[in-house]
């Protein structure tokens, strides 16, 4: 019979994976902290979405039973996008004022490409 020999460097490996298992799976379970979402969107919507969100929490919270936080930015539309784009702004939700904004996220695989025809009235 042989024995095996392990490693000291294989152990750190496994117990790293087993400890990272762990993180990951404390970070998905929905606690009593609140869920962060990021609303990028451009600046004349500040006020209407300062009006929808708590609204969108309180309904969300009733019917999904989790809590949310919604964090809003607001700026012009082109450097809205650029900020999603280069991850300066990890959106979770986005709406931009110019068509041509919102093809440049599509063209980076942010979003669908056929975005616009995906609701009704050109997802305007």
């Amino acid at each position: 019979m042989s024995k095996k020999h392990i490693s000291p460097l294989g152990v750190v490996g496994v117990v790293a994976i087993a400890v990272a298992g762990v993180l990951i799976g404390f970070k998905n379970i929905h606690g009593s902290s609140p869920d962060a979402l990021l609303n990028v969107s451009y600046d004349p919507t500040r006020e209407l979405y300062a009006a929808l969100d708590p609204q969108f929490v309180t309904q969300y919270r009733k019917q999904a039973g989790v809590t949310v936080d919604i964090t809003q930015s607001h700026g012009g539309s082109g450097r809205q996008a650029r900020n999603v784009i280069d991850g300066t702004s990890k959106a979770s939700v986005v709406s931009l004022a110019l068509v041509s904004d919102v093809d440049k996220l599509a063209k980076r695989g942010l979003i669908a490409k056929d975005w616009q025809h995906r609701l009704p009235n050109n997802a305007v």
